[in-house]
């Protein structure tokens, strides 16, 4: 499996879990907590818009990669906020941080896959991505439950054990993000510069190795362009 498909797999599982264990958890925790399914609701939403503005936000990025970079890191850290939150308003914060890095995420990768388009197994790659996304959203909805249920066995309480089964996503997001650096930094490092002329060439004139600058159109010696002074050693007028 190449860096890049092992990147796309990652993210995708790790973000779909992350998604389905914010959408079955949250809503309960607000119920568990004695807040309204209004409050709950209004979560969600905020959750949602959240994730435009961070779809807005990647639009600023230079490389698709690094939205999902991004992604995944502010997805983790609205996992975290959502444990930790000892308050409605950490709560808030919480949801709105996870939903700007699904944002992130979301057009991060589309960005990158499209960028490839045309090539040989692009098509794959798209598929890949989002077989490897519902999989995961199934995958983060039973894990979800599956860890509340086993929580309340060990004898934690019910609004504890929902509270810290956003470890689920967490642990999926920061599970995904090395494979998507180093995603990131190869695409960032193997880029070559570009040339910003031709190679000259070298031709031999007599007992003489000559060389042609084709954009001038100059014809000098060839020794002239090793030293590096062209134009102060072989052309002085020019040069002052």
């Amino acid at each position: 499996m190449t860096s890049t498909r092992r990147a796309l797999v990652a993210s995708a599982l790790g973000a779909g879990i992350s998604y389905s264990n914010l959408a079955v958890a949250l809503p309960l925790l607000v119920l568990a907590e004695h807040g309204s399914p209004l409050l709950a609701g209004a979560l969600l939403a905020g959750n949602t818009i959240a994730f435009s503005l961070g779809a807005l936000l990647a639009l600023g990025l230079r490389r698709g990669e690094s939205g999902v970079v991004a992604g995944l890191a502010a997805i983790a850290a609205g996992d975290l906020l959502l444990i930790a939150a000892p308050s409605r308003g950490a709560l808030v914060a919480g949801a709105l941080v996870h939903g700007a890095g699904m944002g992130l995420f979301w057009v991060g990768v589309q960005a990158s896959l499209g960028r490839r388009s045309g090539e040989t197994g692009s098509q794959r790659a798209f598929v890949l991505q989002y077989v490897v996304y519902i999989a995961g959203s199934a995958t983060g909805a039973a894990l979800t439950g599956a860890a509340i249920a086993g929580l309340r066995a060990l004898g934690v309480s019910h609004a504890a054990s929902i509270r810290v089964s956003f470890v689920v996503g967490a642990t999926a997001a920061l599970l995904a993000l090395p494979s998507a650096l180093a995603w990131l930094r190869r695409t960032t490092g193997g880029v070559p510069r570009p040339r910003l002329r031709p190679p000259p060439t070298v031709f031999q004139h007599g007992s003489r190795h000559m060389i042609a600058i084709r954009e001038s159109r100059l014809v000098v010696p060839k020794e002239c362009s090793e030293i590096g002074l062209l134009h102060r050693i072989c052309f002085p007028l020019s040069a002052k």
